[in-house]
């Protein structure tokens, strides 16, 4: 991906950007973002759905959790947690990008896959792909552990959905924080 243009918000911290691949249509706008939001416990619906079996979502999505609070880094860190609630950290992550993203009282919950805007991931929002990868490459927060894994399966995302608009991902680290 290239950098096209930043977006610095009143602090000064880098918090967004716009980011193309090259020869994409689609344009990544969050660089790194905090929010709070539900806590995502999947009914059997929806695990039929995303084809797992997964003891609860942590994920960027932005569809799964509708009703989401952004918020800086430094109100992530210190807000109080309601019960229900969580905090939810994910940064995008660039191809050679050193993997250092640890935000302080976060837990690590694994690597999201989401297209561009508006940021639904490939992972537990579509469906499935059973050409790029199955509920047994996925943790029980519906996401995948391993960097290198991740991107074995964005590019097998990219290589057999080419004209899905969720063939094409991002790959994003996501860390969580709760109450206590």
């Amino acid at each position: 991906m290239k950098k096209m243009e930043c977006i610095v918000d009143p602090d000064g911290e880098l918090r967004y950007y716009v980011a193309r691949r090259n020869g994409s249509r689609r344009n990544w706008l969050m660089k790194e973002e905090y929010f709070l939001c539900d806590r995502f416990f999947p009914d059997g619906a929806f695990q039929a759905y995303c084809g797992g079996a997964f003891r609860e979502i942590v994920s960027v999505d932005t569809l799964l959790f509708p009703e989401r609070r952004y918020l800086s880094r430094d109100q992530a860190v210190s807000v109080s947690v309601p019960d229900g609630k969580q905090v939810v950290a994910v940064r995008l992550i660039e191809p050679g990008e050193a993997l250092d993203f640890a935000p302080q009282g976060f837990g690590f919950c694994g690597f999201d896959l989401a297209e561009a805007l508006p940021e639904v991931s490939s992972l537990v929002n579509c469906g499935g792909f059973p050409n790029a990868f199955t509920s047994k490459d996925q943790n029980s927060y519906g996401l995948i552990t391993d960097y290198e894994k991740a991107e074995v399966i964005r590019n097998r995302l990219a290589e057999q959905y080419p004209d899905d608009s969720h063939g094409e991902c991002g790959i994003y680290c996501v860390f969580r924080r709760l109450n206590g």
